[in-house]
């Protein structure tokens, strides 16, 4: 194998990711561009409640985790002044 198949087969001197982002751009322009705007407006509110819930389901497990290492840790000596 030469060279120059290694660097192509690793997609180095190629364009072909270049070439699948396009593709990838211009399907969903043409997605975008068959719906209407109305559906659009409301796929984005969804999506952003849907990040928001996840946000919520996230922000709860940490809080958890917080407060079981705080259970779980060894007392400390406090210094009176």
């Amino acid at each position: 194998m030469t060279d120059a198949h290694r660097k192509q087969a690793r997609g180095e001197g190629t364009c072909w990711a270049e070439h699948l982002a396009r593709a990838a751009d211009a399907f969903a322009r043409e997605i975008r561009a068959s719906v209407p705007d109305e559906f659009s407006q409301h796929a984005r509110g969804a999506l952003r409640e849907t990040l928001l819930a996840i946000r919520g389901i996230v922000d709860a497990g940490v809080a958890r985790l917080d407060a079981e290492a705080q259970e779980h840790a060894p007392p400390h000596k406090v210094d009176i002044e």
